[in-house]
């Protein structure tokens, strides 16, 4: 299991010690302007519509074939009611591992295209075109590095879904031991996600990334 004490820190130390810094990047106007958004709320399990001024995460991940509920303009409404969220069956682990984490790291609101974009309304290709805009306002993008679709999950993040790894082993008077990546990049170069330009978008525009992969989660600042 994640010491979610310890990426909190990292994100507390990054505010405390960066102050605005990481808000000033080379970016037009319109990344900074706040938008209204749909966002999740993970402390009451339901969506609600606020603005990018709001303190929220962002998810990064791979959809691919994993069924999943939807915001639609049919449970718009009920979706808002508190607690509608967790009856879902069909939520994918990625989104329930990352609403898990965002309130464990003591933030309310996550932003995830499933939920916070209305598949079926006229406004979704507005909220599809400003996905820039919402990734650059979040406060810290989480990035679903490994996961082939959206039924990965996020290692470590709740319990009895991360692998124990073997690290070395003995034999004789030997000991093999597994040679882990040297990098963040190493680690990252042969996922999906990486392969997708959907998501370099969401990783190109972000303040923050913290980065869930295999066996280990890392923010990058």
């Amino acid at each position: 299991m994640i010491d979610f004490r310890v990426p909190k820190s990292w994100l507390d130390h990054c505010k405390k010690v960066h102050g605005t810094a990481c808000n000033q990047r080379d970016l037009a106007l319109r990344h900074f302007n706040p938008m209204e958004i749909v966002l999740v709320d993970v402390i009451e399990a339901c969506i609600a519509t606020k603005t990018t001024a709001s303190r929220y995460f962002a998810l990064s991940y791979v959809w691919g074939n994993a069924v999943t509920t939807t915001t639609t303009t049919k449970n718009f409404a009920s979706f808002q009611k508190p607690g509608s969220l967790e009856k879902l069956l069909t939520l994918p682990r990625t989104v329930s591992d990352a609403m898990v984490l965002t309130r464990k790291m003591g933030v309310r609101y996550l932003w995830v295209d499933c939920l916070s974009i209305v598949q079926d309304s006229p406004g979704k290709h507005h909220d599809i075109a400003n996905m820039d805009v919402i990734y650059a306002q979040a406060e810290l993008t989480i990035v679903a590095a490994h996961g082939i679709d959206a039924n990965s999950g996020l290692s470590g993040v709740q319990e009895g879904k991360r692998r124990h790894r073997v690290m070395s082993k003995t034999l004789g008077s030997y000991t093999l031991t597994l040679k882990l990546p040297r990098s963040q990049s190493d680690i990252l170069i042969n996922t999906t996600h990486n392969s997708r330009g959907w998501t370099l978008q969401e990783v190109l525009f972000s303040k923050k990334i913290a980065h869930c992969y295999g066996s280990s989660s890392r923010i990058s600042l």
